[in-house]
């Protein structure tokens, strides 16, 4: 479509020009004239003789105004939150590119998203730290500077979310920081050296951020105070200890200029009802009343429901306590390679009704990289979508996804299967797929998993995976494809193994010598076709973690197959893993449906033994 956007005024060009690598409009003299205004709510798009006229409130809203246009008919919308936002996971390994970043911004912008949080636990170059983020493929100061000024062009607000309590375990190896570590991941409070160290933090995000707004973190410092610090200090509560603490860490936080800060709310709850977050209360806990600072807001999360009910009490509790609540749901990319975008669907559904019902005015979306940061950035365009037109009250249209992305929508949704074994899987959360592939030949854990009929169904998968027009999101597809297609070859040699061993049928063992070579040759397919995905969005760092795991798993094949081509020969007696009695699956539920299983511990799966 040929635009002439000339008559804008100079930042709504900019902003479009941004964005108009997602948008691919032919900007020229030429081009239908597009005209537009400033209106109080939403945006509106019109079509007249004379070119197209957008009504906007917001940058972002223009932009999805741009969207809509695209799609060729007039739109009136309004978002239903001040606020839209995404957490962008940069510490679990995978540290995206500043071009990727730029490239989801301009996705965020077109959908109607008006922030990013940066998620950065020790992943920032840090004044006087060089060992803050050393080998993690931190963001350099002028990376972040260059990802604020192209997000300030598109009209979105980058926003710094850091941890200055807990989740800062990388740090923990370096003696820098030994002393100021109370246990596990928990910086030790009451120290005036953490404070150097956190003002040290905050002196950094005020020079690369423009945003005066952070998010502090806090959350899920479970045994605060019960390391160093109890040496040191005897036992006080954990509730006094993090109240002094969030204090300290605002004082400096406004020293350098932010004058907005958010932290996740769970410790408050957990402290108030025993350890558990998710229990609502009618009236304000004794402990709580009136000790929570008027100056912080508090992030309500929640991955891992669908019910409108469970939304709207829990929000009910966090607005007792503060009438300054933002919501976080979750778009599940943080269980191996695989989304989950079908339970993030019904997440967002139900998480936007309750909080438009109870007046909260800012959400966002989380994005984790949980235990290497497997999945591509882009596998949950579905779920960031689905969430922005719930949003806007326009989610039953998939038509502007294709427009943007230039895949169709209910084809990007495929990128699911890889952990649909069966057929009850269609919205449940389980990361089968992972704990498949790294499920030890021979301990075979999970075997107990695997059903009748789960072969083809990867065989499937491979081949409607491979067969998707991505453009330029096929590398996510093939990356899945051949996952699938390791997995296929991977869980019918399990049970053939097991089979021909348990029957003693040497002949049938000796047979499966091509199976284990042709497992080895996807394995590696795979591995190429996971790096190229890898190294298309994310640096370099952290791969290393995945070439240990994948080149482990390639080792371990080849010492299975020698083993069984060892027995086969009677060169040894028995294979004594083999000869173990094996009990069904067992680490958290003892049935065999795995529909709501997910196991994201590469350790806890290769093996029960100490990694």
């Amino acid at each position: 479509m040929k635009l002439n956007v000339n008559g804008l005024e100079e930042s709504l060009q900019k902003a479009a020009r941004g964005v108009n690598r997602v948008l691919k409009f032919d900007f020229s003299e030429n081009g239908v004239p597009v005209a537009a205004k400033k209106i109080e709510r939403g945006f509106t798009v019109k079509k007249n003789a004379g070119g197209w006229e957008i009504g906007y409130r917001k940058t972002t809203d223009f932009l999805r105004a741009l969207l809509y246009m695209k799609c060729g008919g007039n739109a009136a919308q309004e978002c239903c939150f001040d606020d839209l936002g995404m957490m962008v996971d940069c510490s679990r390994n995978a540290v995206p590119t500043v071009e990727t970043v730029k490239q989801l911004a301009s996705l965020l912008a077109c959908m109607g998203y008006t922030y990013i949080y940066l998620y950065t636990e020790d992943t920032y170059e840090l004044e006087n730290n060089p060992y803050f983020g050393y080998l993690r493929g931190r963001y350099t100061k002028e990376e972040i500077r260059e990802i604020d000024a192209f997000c300030a062009d598109i009209g979105l607000e980058l926003i710094p979310c850091i941890q200055t309590l807990a989740h800062l375990n990388q740090i923990t190896r370096y003696s820098d920081y030994c002393d100021i570590i109370d246990c596990n991941d928990i910086l030790l409070c009451d120290d005036e050296r953490t404070y150097r160290l956190i003002d040290d933090m905050f002196a950094t995000l005020e020079h690369v951020f423009t945003s005066r707004k952070v998010n502090i973190g806090m959350d899920e410092a479970h045994f605060l105070g019960l390391g160093k610090y109890l040496n040191e200090h005897g036992y006080v509560s954990k509730f006094e200890i993090m109240l002094r603490h969030l204090n300290r860490v605002l004082e400096i936080a406004q020293k350098h200029g932010f004058t907005s800060c958010s932290m996740w709310s769970d410790m408050f709850f957990r402290m108030a009802s025993g350890g558990e977050y998710y229990k609502s209360f009618k009236k304000i806990p004794e402990e709580l009343d009136g000790r929570i600072p008027e100056n912080v807001n508090l992030v309500y999360w929640d991955y891992y429901s669908t019910d409108y009910s469970h939304f709207a009490e829990m929000l009910d509790s966090h607005l007792l306590l503060s009438d300054k609540i933002e919501f976080a749901g979750g778009a599940w990319k943080w269980v191996g390679w695989t989304p989950i975008n079908a339970f993030s669907l019904g997440l967002a559904s139900a998480s936007v009704r309750a909080c438009r019902d109870k007046g909260v005015k800012n959400y966002f979306v989380t994005a984790w990289g949980d235990n290497g940061a497997e999945a591509g950035l882009f596998s949950v365009l579905p779920s960031l979508y689905y969430l922005a037109q719930c949003a806007y009250g326009d989610e039953k249209n998939s038509l502007p996804f294709q427009k943007l992305t230039g895949v169709c929508f209910d084809d990007f949704m495929k990128l699911d299967l890889p952990n649909r074994a069966n057929e009850k899987q269609a919205t449940q959360r389980n990361n089968s797929s992972k704990f498949f592939l790294y499920d030890d030949l021979l301990l075979g854990i999970f075997d107990s998993l695997i059903e009748e009929g789960q072969t083809a169904y990867y065989a499937r998968f491979a081949k409607e995976l491979s067969g998707v027009k991505a453009g330029e999101y096929r590398y996510l597809f093939r990356e899945l494809s051949d996952l699938c297609s390791v997995l296929e070859c991977k869980t019918d040699l399990a049970l053939k193994l097991k089979k021909a061993y348990a029957a003693q049928d040497k002949n049938a063992l000796n047979a499966l010598s091509g199976d284990f070579k042709e497992l080895l040759r996807r394995i590696s397919k795979f591995y190429r076709s996971f790096a190229a995905a890898w190294n298309a969005e994310n640096k370099p760092f952290g791969f290393e973690v995945q070439d240990q795991r994948l080149g482990g798993l390639i080792s371990r094949v080849k010492a299975v197959a020698k083993r069984i081509e060892e027995f086969a020969a009677g060169k040894t007696d028995c294979i004594p893993e083999l000869d173990e009695k094996h009990l069904p699956y067992g680490c958290y539920a003892a049935e065999k449906d795995f529909s709501n299983l997910f196991y994201n511990d590469w350790a806890g799966i290769v093996s029960p033994s100490k990694m």
